[in-house]
């Protein structure tokens, strides 16, 4: 079932010129894995929502102009470019809107860490 993930096959389902492998090109996690590292909790016995993903979600939503996390999820949860984007299976749960949306200022902090994210990595590359 998760054989779509395979190097071969991606091409297929998410092509070239698409706007999430342009992303991929020129963003690098590592150092916000970093940074947001004190704030996950790895033995609170429930697992939990890599928080790169939740800021790939918010991000989906401000590249492609979705006006609300509800539709944000729904996209993501029916097109496979979203779900490869966010490194999730087809047979994978999406989490849940209400989990990236605490509410609207952290909204907006979340697209002013996505534009610092966008500048750190064009600075990155030259």
């Amino acid at each position: 079932m998760e054989e779509w993930r395979k190097d071969a096959q991606k091409e297929a389902l998410v092509p070239n010129d698409h706007l999430l492998w342009k992303v991929i090109m020129v963003m690098d996690y590592a150092w916000l894995r970093e940074k947001l590292d004190s704030y996950y909790c790895y033995d609170n016995k429930r697992p939990g929502i890599n928080p790169v993903v939740l800021i790939k979600m918010a991000l989906i939503q401000h590249l492609f102009g979705i006006a609300s996390l509800y539709q944000t999820y729904r996209n993501i949860v029916v097109n496979l470019d979203c779900r490869w984007f966010l490194k999730y299976g087809l047979s994978e749960e999406i989490p849940h809107f209400l989990t990236v949306h605490p509410g609207v200022k952290w909204q907006k902090k979340q697209y002013q860490l996505h534009i610092q994210m966008l500048k750190y990595s064009s600075n990155a590359e030259q």
